[in-house]
């Protein structure tokens, strides 16, 4: 089972560059909050990396779980 994750952060200064790492893959470019490919169910490591207009490059990284969805008797 997959499932899609709305990835949400902010930048306290205006940026040049943002993008994210997930789970080691290669950056993946953004412009702003935006849906994370189909995951898979386990653990997962994301960092989020920014560039501001000094040329200056910060992160910062978690470590999440996705889960299944409840399962529904009727």
């Amino acid at each position: 089972m997959k499932r899609e994750i709305n990835l949400i952060y902010s930048i306290n200064e205006p940026s040049t560059w943002a993008a994210y790492s997930l789970d080691g893959a290669n950056n993946v470019t953004i412009t702003g909050d935006t849906l994370l490919p189909s995951l898979s169910v386990g653990s997962h490591f994301i960092v989020v990396y920014a560039t501001d207009y000094a040329s200056n490059t910060g992160f910062s990284s978690v470590w999440f779980t996705v889960n299944t969805p409840p399962v529904s008797v009727a």
